[in-house]
């Protein structure tokens, strides 16, 4: 190992620690916040153990991966209310996009759920939670007009992205915005929930990075993308190098943007170290799916699932993910 390298292994064991702190306590929060949705009766089996699960796992997503980075940058801890905004909205959000995904309501009737939560009918119990959480969270964040029409735009691209089930067809740049409005906007109104003023250029900064992060979700979620015959950016590619060259692209934008943020040097330099952390599992599996391409293209139908499967537990990835990170 390189002194340079070395010399930076305190500061990565430092803040890995530090997101291990962080991680442990939203789970905890999460756990507790949600315990009502555990056992909510009556079910009629439309809401199930797995969506419990989506439900918890997403505030991890957005909550310790996201806010609390740039509440990093303003130098002030996430406040408990604006936490239970994020954790609800994260929640409600994977049940919301159930809906478009299979078919249960049709757009109109999404967005009246959207729009007056109190005055749905819910014909199910996945659509009672999820009017409950869209109830609970209107009553610590009245709608403006910003955040409505930033929803209206996400609710929008919800419906065109069922496009990208046997989108194959599909021209290449009307999958990159399906993919870069689908977590541009997601991630947008995440950052709306919080209580500080955007600054200047902010929004565009996190739109760019809810795209930068859709395509890394991408890279992971390749065998299932493949599975469901869902057409992203990842499995429409013939060459790695293409989708290399996007995220390159990408994280050039991205990063350029959030380092022109009026916020401190020193607190960017931190968030947007994090960020790189929590995309290291994306260049791993990218490097894994290059290397199986060979010098030849790459059919992705040609390969076994659990061959370009992401699997955090081979000893690879660890290996591929310190490397990564000694570099930055």
């Amino acid at each position: 190992m390189m002194l340079a390298q070395f010399l930076k292994v305190p500061h990565l064991i430092h803040t890995f620690i530090d997101l291990q702190k962080r991680f442990s306590y939203q789970q905890k929060f999460t756990q507790a916040f949600l315990q009502k949705y555990q056992n909510w009766q009556p079910n009629d089996g439309s809401f199930q153990k797995k969506d419990m699960r989506r439900m918890r796992d997403y505030p991890l997503q957005f909550i310790v991966f996201f806010a609390d980075f740039f509440a990093l940058m303003r130098q002030q801890p996430l406040s408990s209310l604006e936490r239970q905004k994020l954790t609800t909205y994260a929640a409600l959000l994977c049940l919301y996009d159930d809906f478009f995904d299979e078919n249960e309501l049709s757009t109109q009737e999404i967005w009246m759920l959207y729009q007056d939560p109190q005055s749905f009918e819910a014909q199910s119990t996945k659509q009672a939670i999820c009017r409950d959480l869209l109830i609970d969270l209107f009553r610590m964040y009245p709608k403006n007009q910003h955040f409505e029409e930033t929803f209206y735009k996400f609710h929008q691209n919800q419906e065109i992205s069922k496009k990208q089930y046997q989108g194959h067809h599909l021209d290449k740049g009307i999958i990159r915005q399906i993919s870069f409005d689908k977590g541009g906007y997601a991630l947008l109104l995440s950052r709306l929930l919080m209580e500080h003023p955007l600054e200047e250029g902010e929004g565009e900064t996190v739109y760019q990075l809810g795209a930068w992060f859709q395509i890394l979700d991408d890279i992971v979620d390749i065998a299932k993308d493949r599975r469901e015959q869902m057409a992203t950016l990842v499995t429409i590619c013939t060459k790695i190098e293409q989708i290399e060259q996007e995220l390159e692209q990408q994280t050039e934008i991205t990063f350029n943007l959030l380092k022109h943020l009026k916020y401190t040097e020193s607190s960017k330099k931190e968030a947007l170290y994090r960020f790189q952390i929590i995309g290291t599992s994306g260049l791993v599996h990218l490097k894994r799916l290059k290397k199986l391409q060979g010098m030849g293209d790459f059919q992705i139908n040609q390969y076994p699932e659990k061959e370009i499967q992401w699997i955090e537990t081979r000893w690879e990835n660890y290996q591929q993910g310190l490397k990564f990170l000694l570099k930055y």
